[in-house]
């Protein structure tokens, strides 16, 4: 029993020792911080000069104001050419697929009428008849030859 008391009593004491050191060590280190702090932010900086700003042979002391040409060269207006006609009389106007799946082409202007084809995004058509409510527009793919009814609303105007 007396051997569990020693070895107890110096587990006490070794508590204690570290318990009293922790306290100077976190003093030491909090003072070391500050004077490393002092030392790059307060002392160095008013013993350090920059170096002065070199001047090129470029460059001057005062911006100059920018100068006028001396002389205007007048260009002449050119008409910009008027793009010919390559409509062909059976098309009314040409116009882009705007719906983003694409579209189908139908044989009837209905939505349950037969698939005959089909129009990708953003391609240009050519619009040969509209239905008489101006709903479904009949129309031809320039490329693929391929002529349907879809919906107007999917049609942009070009």
């Amino acid at each position: 029993m007396t051997s569990l008391l020693i070895n107890f009593h110096s587990f006490a004491t070794l508590v204690e020792i570290v318990r009293a050191s922790s306290g100077l060590l976190l003093s030491l280190g909090m003072l070391s911080a500050i004077a490393i702090y002092g030392w790059f932010n307060l002392l160095i900086p008013f013993h350090h000069n920059n170096p002065a700003k070199p001047t090129f042979a470029n460059e001057s002391s005062k911006a100059l104001p920018p100068q006028r040409p001396k002389f205007l060269k007048k260009v002449p207006v050119v008409a910009k050419p008027q793009p010919s006609s390559t409509t062909k009389p059976d098309v009314l106007f040409k116009a882009k697929v705007n719906s983003g799946i694409g579209l189908v082409l139908r044989a009837e202007p209905a939505a349950g009428g037969k698939m005959s084809g089909g129009a990708d995004y953003n391609v240009t058509v050519e619009v040969l008849k509209e239905s008489p409510d101006r709903a479904w527009v009949f129309i031809r793919q320039p490329i693929t030859k391929e002529e349907g009814w879809v919906r107007a609303g999917n049609l942009t105007r070009i």
